[in-house]
């Protein structure tokens, strides 16, 4: 596999990472790669299976290959976050987290979001109707999942843009399996930040709760056990870092692929019954989440591998949603695709807890989109794409309208 390391967090891989997947895939489908300290894993079989294999584990903050640490640095409170939530917990303490959040961020709760998120979109596009263009990302991809999840999580106006720059900061830490001091200064002073605005917020909250999902999650119990402080700032910013940046780069990676497929995009246009097999496939195409890991606890045999314990393993999501043994044409957009059980989501325990918001916010951007502009069409160059190598996504998309 020497070959195709050289292209691993390449320019060439921010540009279009599927070839490298692919031919990763073709000389070994599961391989030790020393650019990740760790075994990589391509097959959409292997990566279900690892997904949901009981000695690989998610708890893997502290083993994560390319964590930059030094004597000045204190990453403690950092990991402490992330392992506060649900995403790096496994087993009964998974079971607590996600229990928990999940009493209040509930399919139902979303579902009650369903016309107004219809008209937080139609408002955006007002804002732009009349004008010669639009720049997809701007005016509609990056503020729509922003202002749903504030809006549902009950964030005051005055705090979004401060909310809005820990979920960014905190999108460093889930980037490209490494992070530079710079970048971890600035997560650390975020969660230096979040802890002063949560602690006193949950007290009061807890006092006098409103109806929002942050009153939900203060209140939220079983048997009398409620998430702590910490466990509550860690999971919003959680979800907002995963209800923001995913949604964003499935309405602006899904826009630019149909854009680049007018027959697609035609088919979309003149039969809306296709949306729901539409959006499946733009989440497999692009996936908006390119990998996740999993620590072994106890040595694991993958393939004819073994994944001996305390060794990382990167499954790429992305190559799993490319792979022929289970996607026939897997490189060609079809909107019609029939079958499609990607893992743009994951899969198994850990399967997105925030899938129903993305979808339904995905179908009213795409349906909004072709409804109103029906010749829309790039405007500009070709789009680039954000140098972050898991949370795949476009930096802009102008469009003539």
């Amino acid at each position: 596999m020497a070959d195709a390391q050289p292209a691993l967090f390449s320019a060439d891989m921010l540009a279009n990472p599927y070839p490298i997947y692919q031919a990763m895939r073709s000389a070994d489908p599961m391989y030790w790669e020393p650019a990740l300290n760790g075994w990589a894993c391509t097959s959409y079989e292997d990566i279900v299976q690892c997904l949901s294999h009981p000695d690989l584990s998610v708890e893997r903050v502290r083993h994560m290959p390319g964590w930059v640490e030094s004597e000045a640095q204190d990453l403690e409170p950092l990991l402490h976050t992330l392992e506060s939530m649900m995403l790096f917990a496994d087993g009964a303490r998974h079971q607590r987290l996600r229990g928990l959040v999940s009493k209040v961020f509930t399919p139902r709760a979303v579902e009650r979001m369903g016309t107004h998120i219809q008209e937080i979109v139609d408002r955006y596009l007002d804002e732009v109707e009349g004008k010669p263009t639009m720049d997809v990302l701007a005016d509609l991809a990056n503020p729509l999942p922003t202002t749903v999840i504030a809006e549902m999580l009950g964030v005051p106006a005055e705090d979004r843009v401060a909310f809005k720059r820990w979920s960014d900061d905190f999108a460093l830490a889930f980037a490209n399996m490494q992070t530079t001091a710079e970048q971890n200064e600035e997560i650390l002073s975020s969660v230096v930040e979040m802890t002063r605005y949560f602690r006193p917020l949950v007290v009061q909250l807890r006092e006098n709760p409103r109806d929002d999902l942050l009153s939900g999650f203060a209140l939220a119990e079983n048997n009398g056990d409620r998430l702590t402080t910490e466990e509550l700032f860690a999971n919003v910013i959680l979800i907002l870092v995963a209800g923001h940046e995913t949604t964003t780069n499935l309405i602006g990676n899904g826009t630019w692929a149909l854009l680049q497929h007018p027959e697609q995009l035609r088919a979309v246009r003149e039969d809306p019954t296709l949306l729901h097999s539409a959006m499946e496939e733009l989440l497999r195409f692009d996936s908006p989440v390119q990998f996740t890991a999993r620590l072994a606890m106890k040595d694991a045999t993958i393939r004819e591998h073994t994944v001996q314990e305390g060794q990382v393993t990167i499954l790429i999501l992305g190559a799993a949603n490319r792979d022929p043994a289970e996607f026939v044409d897997p490189d060609t957009l079809d909107i019609r695709r029939e079958r499609n059980r990607h893992v743009a989501f994951g899969h198994g325990h850990h399967f997105c807890l925030g899938a129903v918001l993305a979808r339904m916010e995905g179908q009213a951007a795409f349906s909004s989109l072709q409804r109103r502009f029906p010749d829309m069409r790039l405007a500009d160059n070709p789009p680039k794409y954000r140098a972050n190598f898991n949370l795949r996504g476009l930096e802009s998309l102008v469009v003539a309208i």
